[in-house]
Parts: structure tokens; C-alpha cells; sequence
């Protein structure tokens, strides 16, 4: 029995080890994922072929917003952990003329949060950008549901501002659909600074 014993232990180790031997190597390698897409790398005048080839590159599902539009929920800033989504704009020639990304404050956020917020993008910005040519930084709201109020009678005011081959304004503009967010508007015109009503169309 005992020597019986040992045959199996010995044809199943022998199984087992040629098992091992001929079956296919275990890749060490980290599989191909999604690649990143830099949004904040296009500029106005990228042609839609090459955005489109980075969203395919990227495995992400733009989101229809019309013939010309068309909307991406990605992160575009990696160190910011709040929703994220961007409207990216083109022109009959299409060529990209506007993209508005906009980050969206946690549900039942305070003005201290959503302020807060706008610091951390502001920070995430000038690390990629630089400084800004210019910034503006007045008032104060109280509870959230004033800062709408103070927002569209200026009384608080958060905007800064690249300026150049591409003009760049992050801030939290006034908004007429009630949406409290911080945006960041990349677009190939000049962008007064005295406009305060300058942020992007619902979406």
C-alpha cells in the first residue's frame, strides 16, 4: 500500500511540474490599460482627427452634445478628485474653437468647501501653466445658498487668467441654470477682463 502511495505522489508531482514547465509564462509586466488623454494640452485649431484619435487612444466615450460638441466625463486634472467634465467645441472646418471644463463641488458643499475647491484647481493650474497674467479675488459669501446671489451681483469675485496664443480663465463664474461650479475656459479669442458673465452654456 505504502509503495502504491508513493507512485501517485510521484506521477502527480511529475504532472504538475511538466504542467508548470510548458504552460504559458506569467506576464510580470502591468497590462496595457487606459491611456491618459491631456486635455489641457489641445489647443484652439487642433483638428477634431486628432482629439478623436486621443479620446480612441484614451478607451474613453465621448457623450453627443450636437453636430459641433461633444461632451467627455474624465478627470482633467489627476490631483483633483471632484466630478469632472468638459464640453469641447468645433467650428464648420472642425477645427476645436472652445473647451469648457467644468469641476463640480460635492453635493451640500459650503462655501468654505467650494472656495477651497477653487484654490486646489487654481494650484493644479499654475503647476501645469505657470503664473497667471492676472487675477481677481474680491468678497465673500455667507451660507451656500447665497452664493448664487453674491456671484451674480458681483459680490464675490474668483477669476485668474492666462493670456496668450490661447487665452485660459479658471474662476466660478455667475451662472443662469443655478449650477455652482468651478470652470476652466480655454479659447483662441481674448477674454475681457472686466466680462464676469463668462461662463460656458449648460451641460
Amino acid at each position: 500500500m505504502a509503495t502504491l502511495c508513493r507512485q501517485l505522489f510521484f506521477a502527480l508531482f511529475t504532472c504538475l511540474t511538466l504542467s508548470s514547465c510548458f504552460s504559458p509564462s506569467v506576464q510580470t509586466a502591468a497590462s496595457p490599460g487606459n491611456r491618459d488623454v491631456n486635455i489641457l494640452s489641445w489647443s484652439p485649431g487642433d483638428s477634431f482627427r486628432k482629439i478623436k484619435q486621443e479620446i480612441r487612444d484614451a478607451r474613453l466615450r465621448p457623450i453627443k452634445y450636437s453636430a459641433r460638441a461633444f461632451i467627455l466625463v474624465a478627470p482633467v486634472l489627476k490631483d483633483i478628485y471632484e466630478a469632472q467634465r468638459s464640453l469641447v467645441e468645433f467650428d464648420g472646418k472642425r477645427r476645436l474653437t472652445t473647451l469648457n471644463v467644468r469641476v463640480l463641488p460635492e453635493p451640500g458643499s459650503s462655501v468654505i468647501d467650494i472656495l477651497r475647491l477653487y484654490n486646489d484647481v487654481k494650484d493644479s493650474l499654475i503647476g501645469k501653466l505657470g503664473p497667471p497674467t492676472w487675477e481677481l479675488q474680491s468678497g465673500q459669501a455667507g451660507r451656500p445658498e447665497d452664493i448664487l446671489i453674491a456671484l451674480s451681483n458681483g459680490d464675490l469675485l474668483r477669476s485668474v487668467q492666462w493670456e496668450g496664443s490661447r487665452n485660459i480663465r479658471m474662476g466660478i463664474p455667475p451662472r443662469v441654470d443655478g449650477e455652482v461650479a468651478i470652470e476652466i475656459l480655454i479659447t483662441k479669442h481674448p477674454i475681457r477682463r472686466s466680462t464676469t458673465f463668462w461662463g460656458g452654456k449648460p451641460f
